[in-house]
């Protein structure tokens, strides 16, 4: 998907920098949530609210409220951020930092390619970029201590009003689920379009539209608590945008920066782990190797100019649901000056969700995938005081919005990439989504209807 060109965001109220006069005041207190997601309810009766949950540095918190607000527009949006966000962190009190450690100044997160015009029905409330300051965070850290952080803004300051944008009602709400015919005929045509020359890998995506029927809805803090606890290792994220919540539960992480250091890592490779017992096949696969080194070899290019002392770690094999892949960290030096954004300009699109080489696999993806994306597939995370932060990479993903759940899978094709292997690869992908949303079904308590027990349906899947 192509990076097109569109105008500045026009600066509205409340999204704006912080205005000069006064400083920002922060209060950090020992807090009694064991687990931090215990204030979930407590959240999502606020406008804005984000989930987060960090297993692998045991970094989980619940954000609510907001102080601040910002939506890039355009093929320059990190840089816009982190310059909406620079005069913020120069008004907080000069002991912030040390006082939030690891917490977020403001969390949010972007779309997989700015639009070049309005996004399509499905993501009409989710524009280039959303980012928000939260009022009060509750967040156990990684030694284990929990903390309430409020941020209070100076006298004078007006909370920003919301202006999301409404859904495109030129088209259908929900969209069109493509039939297992279908994707295979894309990955067929991406095969000879990778053997004719010129592109050695893209990512072939699909949507899987899932409803829930019989009077029934799916309750996000059901559906995002299911993802933990059956991923307690992922990213477990959620954030709440005009009555939608984005969440999903991922195994990759795009970047990490805290006290000087920098880490990623290449995901790519894939099999079934039902039928690949302790990942062998999935080491033998020439297929699979070749897919997992040009993702490594695409995040060494990235981060070459921004970094030094980069170092690739050995391969290792890890479960992620109902799948095994590949994992190779890597972890490097910052050179002075760079920030977690820039990082996340660099290496977004990685060739594990886009292609190799980059502007080849976008362009095919943008002609031929048919659909938006949308966030799926994009940066997701938070920023600290410091420009330090993490974030993760939006897959094993979906968009919830009462009764409608949109899930988002795709497949890396190379060379040799069978088309009914990589369908049954996203069908792998696509059971913990479907598995939590099935945990988090609930009856609609709207005057007037009648619930009655249901199964999840899914258009475009098997039976």
């Amino acid at each position: 998907m192509t990076e097109m060109t569109r105008p500045a965001p026009v600066p509205t109220p409340g999204t704006d920098p912080p205005r000069s006069g006064g400083s920002w005041g922060l209060a950090v207190n020992a807090s009694d949530a064991r687990d931090p997601w215990e204030r979930l309810e407590m959240a999502a009766g606020h406008r804005d609210w984000f989930a987060w949950h960090d297993g692998r540095r045991g970094l989980s918190y619940v954000a609510w409220g907001a102080v601040a607000r910002f939506s890039p527009r355009g093929p320059d949006r990190f840089a816009q951020v982190r310059d909406w966000i620079a005069p913020l962190v120069d008004r907080l009190p000069a002991e912030a930092p040390g006082l939030m450690g690891a917490l977020p100044l403001a969390v949010g997160g972007f779309s997989f390619t700015p639009r070049c015009a309005e996004p399509g029905p499905l993501w009409g409330r989710w524009p280039d970029g959303a980012f928000i300051v939260p009022e009060t965070i509750v967040a156990r850290h990684p030694t284990g201590t929990s903390v309430t952080a409020t941020l209070r803004p100076p006298r004078g300051w007006r909370v920003p009003s919301a202006t999301d944008p409404q859904p495109n009602r030129a088209g259908p709400r929900l969209t069109t689920v493509e039939s297992r015919e279908h994707y295979e005929q894309l990955v067929t045509a991406t095969v000879r379009r990778i053997d004719a020359g010129g592109l050695e890998k893209a990512v072939i995506a699909r949507p899987a539209t899932i409803l829930a029927s019989d009077r029934r809805r799916f309750d996000p803090i059901a559906v995002l608590r299911a993802l933990r606890d059956g991923h307690p290792r992922a990213v477990c994220f959620a954030m709440a945008r005009g009555g939608e919540v984005f969440l999903g539960a991922s195994p990759e992480t795009l970047v990490a920066m805290h006290g000087g250091l920098l880490a990623t890592q290449a995901v790519a490779g894939t099999t079934k782990a039902d039928e690949d017992e302790g990942g062998a096949r999935l080491r033998r696969s020439a297929k699979d190797e070749h897919e997992h080194v040009l993702v490594v070899q695409s995040i060494e290019r990235a981060l070459g100019p921004l970094c030094d002392d980069l170092t690739v770690g050995p391969r290792r094999l890890a479960r992620a649901g109902d799948v095994h892949h590949i994992v190779t960290g890597i972890d490097a030096t910052p050179r002075t000056g760079t920030t977690v954004l820039d990082a996340v300009a660099a290496l977004h699109p990685t060739a594990a969700l886009c292609g190799t080489p980059r502007h080849e696999a976008a362009a095919w993806i943008a002609e031929r995938e048919g659909f938006d994306r949308g966030w799926y597939g994009a940066p997701i995370g938070w920023l600290g005081p410091d420009g330090d932060g993490v974030f993760a990479v939006a897959i094993r993903s979906a968009l919830l919005s009462d009764h409608v759940a949109t899930a988002f899978v795709g497949a890396g094709i190379v060379h040799g990439s069978s088309p009914a292997a990589e369908w049954e690869e996203t069908e792998a992908k696509l059971g913990p989504v479907r598995r939590a949303l099935d945990a988090g079904l609930a009856v609609d308590r709207t005057p007037g209807t009648h619930a009655e027990p249901t199964a999840v349906s899914m258009q475009g899947g098997p039976p």
